[in-house]
């Protein structure tokens, strides 16, 4: 995980996930809504593979 500033590079949608970080933290359940991004994420490609 350390590569995109090893090589000075800004890491990918790390601006858009700090925007929304606030959201997430006053959600409450911060993992449970990553977990929820993941599988929704899984299955679109999964979808979008057929």
């Amino acid at each position: 995980m350390r590569e995109p500033l090893y090589l000075n590079r800004n890491p990918y949608l790390a601006g858009t996930v700090f925007r929304l970080l606030p959201i997430a933290l006053g959600w409450g359940m911060t993992e449970l809504l990553t977990l929820g991004l993941l599988v929704a994420v899984v299955k679109l490609v999964h979808i979008a593979s057929v």
